[in-house]
């Protein structure tokens, strides 16, 4: 780079600083009351910490990967989280996701053991009670423990998915007669039923979102030594910046809980009416499901829109070729950044409609497309047996 070209670059970004400085203190006098917002959360400080470590190692969970999980849970700062403790949900979403990586690649040594660490943390936490008992199932000396365990569990607690699994899974090489048969088929129903409900959409309008494209471009001007275009995207990010802080309206958010049912092609729907200025849609998977989303594509007012695997987000989530695996966590969610789609019309609002295929995971740890006939058939009620 010449003198000359070092020169004009050093101006430009000492230009862009100085605009940057004038946006800054342009929120600070034009939206006072969002400088005092973000004052009261730095006293939450201390609980983003937990959560931002957690959410970390969870992640790693989702790709089986251990070590730092282990190393956390064992720092002094999460040994004296205790039962009754704020972080203590985090401390056992790990924990339980721990176990379920553990019991995953048959390592039954540790999963006894962190499952014994989660029980003593709470001995009536039945997630906790079904590992434990899986673990001991596994373990030479006290096999029948665990075996009496299993079965004593999932009579005691049907709505458990754990325990009914963990039992089943111990039954498969059995002789089973028809009583049992029948069972596996009622629970199998069962998780279908769950996988069906327990669906949340979310939408807003985010400013990391609609900037993300500016931004790019910015980049990218700055690495060819293109000035002028470099100087209009930092403007177009300087007008998104300052819309964000004068215009309440971009607050605007809203979210929908609701079912979802596969068409007669075999085809679940998740469809809403929102803002149009909105950026962000993210979907929520039922808590704790064990779930593969495939096919998945998304229309704006009747119209198909081109998606690119750059605008997506995956909490909890594994992506697996073309494929979204939810693995058993509380909280997997995926992020739609939608600031880069055509989204022009006449309304304020839109209609949005994601479309996919669905399969959950079985009792046995088969995957099963949930097919129009499959889910009919697990919604139906039983028929009463012959003089009942």
């Amino acid at each position: 780079m010449s003198k000359l070209q070092s020169k004009i670059y050093a101006n430009a970004l000492s230009m862009m600083g100085a605009l940057v400085f004038v946006v800054v203190i342009f929120i600070v006098f034009s939206r006072p009351g969002l400088i005092n917002k973000l004052g009261s959360r730095s006293i939450l400080l201390y609980q983003v910490s937990f959560s931002s470590q957690a959410k970390n190692v969870l992640g790693q969970l989702a790709h089986e990967k251990t070590g730092n999980a282990v190393k956390l849970l064992q720092d002094p700062k999460w040994t004296n989280v205790l039962l009754d403790d704020r972080p203590y949900y985090l401390k056992r979403e790990v924990l339980k996701s721990l176990c379920r990586v553990f019991h995953g690649n048959k390592d039954y040594k540790q999963l006894l053991h962190w499952a014994t660490v989660w029980r003593d943390l709470d001995e009536r936490d039945v997630d906790a009670m079904a590992f434990w008992y899986e673990a001991l199932r596994h373990t030479p000396d006290r096999r029948k423990i665990g075996v009496n365990g299993l079965s004593e569990g999932q009579k005691k607690f049907p709505g458990n998915v754990l325990f009914q699994k963990f039992y089943f899974q111990s039954q498969k090489n059995s002789g089973k007669s028809l009583t049992q048969n029948l069972a596996i088929s009622d629970k199998q129903k069962l998780i279908i039923q769950r996988a069906l409900k327990g669906w949340e959409l979310r939408w807003r309008w985010k400013l990391r979102h609609v900037l993300a494209e500016p931004v790019g471009e910015l980049q990218q001007h700055f690495m060819n030594q293109n000035w002028g275009e470099a100087w209009s995207a930092l403007i177009r990010m300087v007008q998104i910046v300052k819309l964000w802080a004068i215009d309440e309206s971009i607050d605007e958010k809203g979210y929908v809980v609701f079912s979802i049912d596969p068409d007669k092609d075999d085809w679940m729907h998740v469809s809403a009416v929102i803002p149009r200025q909105m950026s962000t849609l993210r979907v929520d998977l039922p808590p704790f499901s064990s779930a593969i989303i495939s096919e998945l594509n998304l229309t704006i007012d009747g119209i198909l829109k081109s998606l690119s695997n750059d605008w997506f987000e995956y909490v909890n989530l594994v992506v697996d070729q073309d494929s979204i695996k939810a693995k058993g966590f509380e909280d997997s969610h995926f992020i739609l950044n939608m600031s880069s789609l055509d989204r022009l019309g006449d309304d304020r609002v839109m209609k949005i409609n994601i479309r996919f295929k669905l399969s959950v995971i079985d009792l046995f740890g088969n995957s099963n497309n949930l097919s129009h006939k499959i889910v009919r058939d697990a919604l139906a009620k039983n028929e009463p047996k012959a003089g009942e």
